[in-house]
């Protein structure tokens, strides 16, 4: 699993980032499913958003994304 955290950033720029820095390299020899998990978090509005998406490696060993998913929620005041 990688995760990236981004703080008043758009949640695709920490997909994107992930991607164009070859973080799921670093998995290349792990043999299962590699999940990318993106976090935002807005501190005007309180929302976070999470983005997932999830890789399998195909006969070749190159990556392929086979679902993704993501949620908005709001963080309750204290």
């Amino acid at each position: 699993m990688l995760i990236e955290l981004k703080w008043n950033q758009d949640i695709d720029t920490a997909i994107r980032q992930i991607k164009n820095r070859n973080y799921p390299q670093v998995l290349e020899s792990w043999g299962g499913e590699i999940l990318l998990v993106c976090i935002r978090y807005d501190l005007k509005t309180k929302h976070h958003t999470c983005k997932i998406e999830k890789y399998q490696k195909d006969e070749r060993g190159n990556l392929h994304a086979i679902h993704h998913k993501a949620i908005r929620r709001t963080v309750p005041d204290h």
